[in-house]
């Protein structure tokens, strides 16, 4: 009924912890890691693919009406599973469902998001509302989901840990391959929404997440990826115009921050090459 897949680059003792905790085998699919976290997979690829074509290939290789798809730096606690299965029978057309994440010292993580606004990107970009959230605890969930207790809808869930419906993703297609990094988790729930399946909020099913722990080579460049990658997905959905205008707010907040800040000012360089 249910499979594995893990996405593995560069994590092995992660890999190995995430692994230890499932309670089967899991098809690992590993992005030409160089630190022997290959030797324990059972997809190697010869290149860095990007996590989406990583996620293809293992769960196109599932054979089960249901893939729980993990980063390697994903923890499974003993009764994380039973919530996320009993919200997916309760309800055969939520096609992706997602756990609340906390961090190893018990930090309970963002993971259900709206889709992106041109108010929501003011707030963030201009009125600091992203740096302000980051010390704020995220609240609880409003509770009466229909497809459990405590589960609620979202627009999209962050794709460290999703439980996904083999028909929802034969349907729309997959993660779109052409996402390197970054966005493919709104991409991919919002293609499901609109091809008319639900995507749930499972508070109850809670997973240790490490955070992180591909993308933090990236270092400082990390958010001039996250952001272009955003803009071009606003772009695919919404329409040029609307992503001209969310590119307007980032380069203004950019500017605002990068006197103070270095992931601003790579992010205020990358903004400006790529409108010139």
């Amino acid at each position: 009924m249910l499979a594995f897949v893990v996405i593995s680059y560069n994590t092995r003792a992660l890999l190995q912890r995430c692994l230890a905790t499932l309670p089967g085998p899991a098809i690992v699919v590993d992005n030409a890691s160089t630190d022997g976290s290959a030797e324990l997979a059972t997809f190697r690829n010869s290149r860095n693919l990007g996590f989406g074509a990583a996620a293809n290939r293992g769960i196109t290789a599932a054979a089960t009406p249901l893939v729980l798809l993990l980063n390697a730096d994903i923890e499974l606690r003993p009764d994380s599973l039973a919530p996320l299965l009993a919200a997916a029978e309760a309800d055969p057309r939520v096609g992706i469902l997602g756990p609340s994440l906390v961090s190893p010292q018990g930090r309970v993580q963002h993971t259900a998001f709206p889709d992106p606004s041109l108010r929501a990107a003011f707030a963030r970009h201009i009125l600091f509302a992203e740096t302000l959230a980051a010390r704020i605890p995220f609240p609880a969930p409003s509770r009466g989901g229909a497809g459990g207790e405590g589960d609620v809808a979202a627009d999209w869930l962050l794709g460290a840990a999703l439980l996904i419906r083999r028909p929802c993703f034969d349907e729309i297609g997959g993660f779109d391959e052409s996402i390197f990094l970054y966005g493919e988790d709104w991409d991919l729930c919002y293609r499901a929404r609109k091809a008319g399946w639900r995507v749930r909020y499972v508070p109850e099913s809670q997973m240790i997440h490490h955070g992180n722990a591909a993308g933090a080579a990236l270092g400082p460049d990390r958010l001039a990826r996250v952001t272009l990658s955003e803009l071009r997905l606003i772009e695919k959905h919404y329409g040029a115009r609307t992503a001209r205008l969310h590119r307007a707010l980032a380069l203004a907040g950019s500017a605002m921050r990068a006197p103070f800040d270095e992931k601003h000012r790579r992010l205020l360089a990358a903004l400006t090459r790529h409108n010139s």
